[in-house]
């Protein structure tokens, strides 16, 4: 579960059923105000703002955190992303 971290924000290309895993600590990034098609550095901005773990399923979200982090001069709190070879049936139809 979630030690360190009070809060966990679920990009848009998840289901928002994961929200449960949480605890009910959790919400989509639509639900705290952007939209479903939002940039990838929006996304990392408001998890960073709330202190959050950010769950994702974006493969080579890492490369992006790391360039906002250097543009930004700021440190994502926390990123939790599914391993290369996993495929995250719900996210078939999101375009990534």
């Amino acid at each position: 579960m979630v030690n360190r971290h009070n809060f966990a924000v679920l990009d848009t290309n998840l289901s928002p059923g994961l929200a449960d895993f949480f605890r009910g600590n959790a919400a989509m990034t639509t639900e705290l105000g952007l939209r479903p098609e939002a940039d990838d550095f929006d996304v990392i901005s408001l998890a960073s703002e709330r202190h959050a773990l950010l769950v994702t399923a974006v493969q080579g979200f890492i490369r992006i955190c790391k360039i906002w982090q250097e543009q930004s001069r700021d440190c994502l709190y926390g990123a939790a992303t599914p391993a290369p070879r996993y495929r995250i049936p719900e996210a078939d139809h999101v375009g990534y």
